[in-house]
């Protein structure tokens, strides 16, 4: 069963209120979370709770799901702006490869790229490079920016 979000508590409440709220709610719909993510972005899209619910939901969310969704959405930047900034704690981590394939793979964050502003692409690398200094998964993060660096500089004369 999906849970229904109150949109009035998450208007007016304290931020922590919220934060505490959603990530309970994450806990006990761990099998609706893009659900709750989906109900949250629709939420946002008719301006019934502010953008920012979205940041405290992808810190609050057990898996990549909540930033997958934020970094596909093209109606409000300053749930994209958040989700990227969680992709960078996300990738950091030893999971960084499950992140990597809930984006769709190099493939899929190309595509997502070409789908950004020039703002958020110059996040998402900034974002990219901020964990070099991370000491997990060390290996697999340098393969997989490898890849999509020579995805991004591809010399086959497509459009990148």
């Amino acid at each position: 069963m999906v849970a229904t979000l109150d949109n009035r508590f998450l208007r007016t409440a304290h931020p922590k209120d919220v934060a505490l709220h959603l990530r309970k709610l994450a806990l006990a719909n761990t099998h609706s979370l893009n659900a709750i993510s989906d109900q949250l972005l629709a939420a946002i899209a008719s301006e019934s709770v502010p953008p920012m619910i979205f940041a405290l939901w992808t810190s609050a969310c057990p898996d990549d799901s909540a930033t997958v969704a934020g970094m596909k959405c093209s109606h409000s930047i300053i749930v994209r702006s958040s989700a990227i900034r969680n992709f960078r704690r996300r990738l950091r981590t030893a999971k960084c490869e499950e992140l990597w394939t809930a984006l769709g793979g190099t493939e899929g964050i190309v595509a997502l790229l070409a789908s950004f502003s020039v703002i958020h692409v110059k996040e998402f690398c900034k974002a990219v490079a901020r964990c070099s200094t991370s000491k997990q998964a060390t290996a697999e993060r340098q393969s997989l920016v490898t890849d999509l660096l020579k995805a991004l500089t591809s010399s086959s004369g497509e459009p990148t």
